[in-house]
């Protein structure tokens, strides 16, 4: 058995600048680096604020349109919008290591990078438990490692209390509108299915085994619904038996700001 002593000694010595660490993302597929990552581009909102989250963002060197939040990463260069990578901008960025949103990055973007042997890792988020197991894990690629586990437990501690007067409640069914008029929503395989059932709803297309659905009005109103969650000024078909609540940005995102999102749906609820 190996000692307990040495256990922490070898992991701490991987997590320094000039030691080799690996990791597997979110798709289970390795990530080598020779070193902790010291320029690193984040190619979405949600994993740029994972990379901040594990203490790395001081090594962010480009990220998404459209970001946000923190503030701080307002400055950098843009190299992801929604029509794909500038690809020539990122060059010049010369990361070692970019974070990529597996479902939301474009795939033949993915693809090049890996093609330049870039070190590519892939967040997509299932459950709650997936994203501060991927601050620990950027924690470590950056060689952040004390300062990613703090974050992941606090993550953990804040998350077991958030919603917690509606976690013994009979699920209220629920409607998630993610575009209003053709309707769309979330499927069964989206990973907003987990975070619905923290605040204590349950989604009403969640037998549908797809992330993203088209609906009918049809189907909507011949679904037995309660809540609908809408981020939209002019929210799509409705009815008068539904309470409408706002989402929120958020909620809208598999990070860690996903706990003052919950926060903030809980409260309407």
């Amino acid at each position: 058995m190996l000692n307990p002593l040495l256990f922490f000694a070898l992991l701490s010595f991987s997590s320094l600048p000039g030691a080799r660490v690996q990791v597997l993302d979110d798709l289970g597929l390795p990530v080598t680096l020779a070193r902790a990552a010291q320029r690193i581009i984040a190619l979405s909102p949600h994993t740029a604020e994972l990379a901040v989250a594990a203490g790395a963002g001081s090594k962010l060197v480009g990220t998404a349109a459209f970001h946000d939040y923190p503030a701080q990463l307002n400055k950098l260069p843009v190299v992801s919008h929604f029509s794909g990578l500038d690809r020539e901008r990122l060059l010049m960025l010369n990361p070692d290591l970019v974070v990529a949103w597996a479902s939301g990055n474009k795939p033949g973007d993915i693809a090049w990078l890996k093609s330049l042997h870039i070190p590519v890792y892939l967040s997509e988020p299932s459950t709650l438990d997936d994203i501060p197991a991927s601050i620990e894990k950027l924690g470590r690629l950056a060689g952040r490692q004390e300062l990613s586990t703090r974050a992941a437990e606090k993550f953990r501690a804040e998350l077991e209390g958030v919603c917690s007067a509606r976690a013994h409640q009979q699920p209220q069914p629920a409607y998630y509108e993610i575009w209003p008029n053709p309707p769309m929503t979330i499927g069964g395989k989206h990973w907003l299915n987990p975070v619905l059932r923290k605040a204590g709803l349950h989604n009403v297309f969640a037998d549908q085994n797809r992330q993203i659905i088209s609906v009918t009005p049809e189907a909507l109103l011949g679904r037995s619904i309660e809540i609908k969650i809408s981020g939209f000024q002019q929210p799509g078909v409705s009815s008068s038996r539904q309470k409408l609540v706002r989402g929120n940005e958020q909620l809208a995102r598999p990070g860690p700001g996903i706990i003052q999102g919950l926060r903030l749906l809980c409260d309407q609820l």
